[in-house]
């Protein structure tokens, strides 16, 4: 029996009932209707006291309370809403700025109470025309990069041993507006070189027009030491010293990169 009361109903039957072999949580049980709507006037979030509609201490929508400007204020921050966005960016903005590197502790953050972890207090800071944003573009890194997940249903980090991952995208690719491919002389398949101020790869072109004309995209996964396909990840790109300050997940949607003809 599956000890969560928001996950006891979604059981091996259950998802094999169905032919898209989902099932939309929270079920308590495996006969209980899934919910099309979570929070409705009227109805109490899972767990939670009789009454209570959202899974808050007071049952209601909270945006701001004293216990979460708190936690906020040891990472230099609000709980009233700041704007202030990555450091590199192809126009100057506010930008987070951590008073820690990713080798230091900092304090332990208050929001990750289960499992003590280090953060980094912060400050926001201006935006400027001296920033590092402005920086990297001056050494020519004109061009937004942006990582995630492939889009074959696999993590090629972990399944490329498998002959199915091989078939379904065998090599690392770079996502590209047909505009900038043109504009680099790049044709659909070929190797380009991809540059920050952190290191280099490459990777085979992939000419899209569901991308926009500024930026790339390169999946997370492949790695130099595969035994098929080995490139180098795009690791070699990120920067772990720029991290949000409250969850510490590092930068993957916004660092400038140059990119060329390998």
């Amino acid at each position: 029996c599956i000890q969560n009361e928001q996950l006891r109903g979604v059981t091996q039957k259950r998802l094999h009932s169905v032919p898209y072999r989902w099932v939309r949580f929270p079920v308590a049980s495996e006969d209980a209707p899934e919910q099309e709507t979570l929070y409705l006037e009227g109805t109490t979030a899972a767990g939670q006291p009789e009454g209570h509609r959202f899974p808050t201490p007071s049952g209601k929508l909270e945006f701001w309370t004293e216990a979460m400007e708190e936690k906020f204020n040891v990472l230099g921050l609000s709980a009233l809403p700041e704007f202030y966005s990555d450091p590199e960016q192809l126009v100057d903005m506010p930008y987070a700025e951590l008073a820690h590197g990713d080798g230091e502790l900092g304090v332990i953050s208050p929001f990750h109470k289960a499992a003590p972890t280090g953060a980094s207090p912060c400050r926001i800071v201006p935006a400027s025309e001296n920033g590092p944003g402005a920086a990297a573009r001056a050494l020519g890194f004109d061009t937004e990069l942006i990582t995630g997940r492939p889009p074959a249903p696999h993590f090629h980090s972990w399944t490329h041993y498998f002959w199915q991952a091989q078939e379904m995208w065998p090599d690392l690719f770079c996502q590209m507006h047909p505009e900038r491919a043109e504009r680099l002389g790049v044709a659909d398949g070929a190797r380009v070189r991809v540059e920050t101020p952190r290191g280099s790869i490459e990777a085979v072109a992939w000419v899209s027009a569901g991308i926009r004309p500024t930026a790339v995209f390169i999946p997370i996964g492949w790695g130099e030491k595969q035994p098929y396909h080995p490139w180098r990840p795009v690791n070699f790109l990120t920067d772990k010293n720029q991290r949000d300050p409250i969850s510490d997940q590092t930068n993957f949607k916004s660092l400038l990169c140059r990119v060329s003809k390998a």
